[in-house]
């Protein structure tokens, strides 16, 4: 049983789910008839092939990351759900390319967003619900619906977890997030995010640079999970070889449990060292397996 699990069967009841209030993101609306031509022609992924929703990311012209965002049919609007941190940048982003285009956007609050795990929930007109990864479903639904849903949650047993649990599980299924992970430093093909780039669709913003660095194998550093028995690791803090060279650097880190979890962006040159070690004092890291 990992410590995860243990830490579950201390505070929850692991046979219920597990609900998430996801804070860190924001939901913007967007309107116009040129909507999904735009962000098709915007984005990395294939909007055209959407069903109810799908995950792409807006690139800069560098093929750098603005933000990685889920695009969901809600009834007759299109709803964008990206990271609170980059909202602002990318709304200015997008307005900067649609002088011609009949495309608006507005940040709203008329939506909830959470993910659960371990549970599944139908579609309806007030609340939508898609699987991001195997186990992890994310819900947007509307504001008035929610203290409905929550009493649902509630009578079935539904536990809520707190930031340092939802932190974990993150970490510990290498799930990026911004500004963290995401930001404009880094590729999707640095951060795992490789999934949501369709290379047979036509051209888009930072195509061409996202291409070579696929073709030409020239993706120079990747993320990936460590554990460490030290418990001031801090997000940030460089990492070195064991010959005093740096090969990356901390970008999260969970203390919640006995062994600490984390995520580091690590350079290509260096997976192959033997050991690595944080900061000036030299604790050491355990790579994990992507």
């Amino acid at each position: 049983m990992s410590d995860f699990a243990k830490y579950l069967n201390k505070t929850t009841n692991t046979n219920n789910a597990v609900v998430y209030n996801l804070q860190h993101l924001c939901i913007l609306e967007v309107a116009g008839k040129d909507a999904i031509s735009f962000l098709q022609r915007m984005t990395t992924n294939n909007i055209m092939a959407m069903d109810e929703s799908i995950t792409t990311i807006f690139a800069n012209d560098k093929g750098r990351i603005l933000d990685s965002v889920r695009v969901v049919k809600f009834g007759d609007k299109l709803l964008l759900i990206c990271h609170d941190v980059h909202n602002d940048k990318l709304i200015s982003w997008i307005e900067k390319y649609t002088i011609l285009d009949d495309v608006t956007l507005n940040k709203t609050d008329n939506y909830f967003l959470w993910q659960v795990w371990n549970h599944s929930l139908p579609n309806s007109d007030e609340v939508k619900a898609f699987h991001t990864a195997e186990k992890f479903v994310q819900i947007v639904g509307l504001q008035e619906c929610q203290q409905k849903l929550v009493e649902d949650f509630r009578d079935a047993g539904v536990q809520y977890c707190d930031n340092d649990v939802y932190e974990h599980d993150r970490v510990t299924n290498a799930i990026p997030i911004a500004p963290n992970e995401i930001n404009d430093t880094v590729n999707p093909h640095e951060v795992n995010l490789i999934a949501y780039v369709d290379f047979d669709k036509g051209c888009y913003v930072g195509q061409e640079v996202i291409a070579r660095l696929d073709t030409y194998d020239k993706v120079q550093k990747y993320l990936y999970r460590f554990s460490c028995s030290a418990k001031d690791i801090t997000s940030g803090l460089d990492i070195y070889t064991s010959e005093g060279k740096k090969a990356g650097s901390v970008t999260s880190i969970s203390h919640l449990c006995e062994t600490s979890v984390g995520l580091a962006l690590v350079r290509k040159k260096f997976l192959e060292e033997p050991q690595f070690f944080v900061g000036e004092d030299q604790k050491k890291i355990t790579l994990l397996t992507q």
